[in-house]
């Protein structure tokens, strides 16, 4: 970890560290320019320790799977020294009770394809993800012959 230059407070792990971790930033190893940052690694690899440092970075709180879980991310953010907002629950989500944040405020999930399954109750094979400034395009025929071979004009 270290101490960006711009900022005393903020900690930050270089991408060879990452690597070093098995963790891969998927958005900027794939050459793509988007908002959400995913990563991915394997189990003790340090994910959550950086999904905690950017809570601390950004103020945005981290969406746990449980209670447990996120009594475990305080836990660990305190071990480390890093402050950080109280981590919500997939289920205080669900029920509205966000803890005086907002709908609109952005969160950080940790082990997002265990909560995706959760709310859905089923397992998920595979995972596909536009940048968001294309959302706005995604669902029309023309979106879908720029991007997909084979797919042209649909008759409507």
């Amino acid at each position: 970890m270290n101490r960006d230059n711009n900022d005393s407070s903020r900690l930050t792990l270089t991408p060879e560290q990452l690597k070093k971790l098995g963790i891969v930033p998927t958005g900027e190893t794939a050459g793509c320019r988007t908002e959400t940052k995913i990563i991915v690694g394997g189990r003790r690899t340090g994910k959550t320790t950086t999904a905690i440092m950017e809570s601390a970075n950004t103020g945005f709180p981290i969406l746990a799977f449980n209670r447990r879980m996120a009594n475990y991310i305080v836990s660990q953010a305190d071990d480390i020294g890093i402050k950080i907002p109280t981590p919500l629950t997939l289920q205080q989500v669900r029920n509205g009770r966000l803890d005086g944040h907002k709908r609109e405020d952005r969160l950080i999930v940790d082990e997002g394809l265990m909560i995706l399954e959760q709310m859905l109750g089923m397992s998920i094979h595979m995972i596909t993800m536009s940048e968001r400034e294309e959302y706005k395009d995604m669902f029309t025929h023309e979106y879908l012959g720029k991007w997909v071979p084979g797919v042209g004009e649909v008759d409507a």
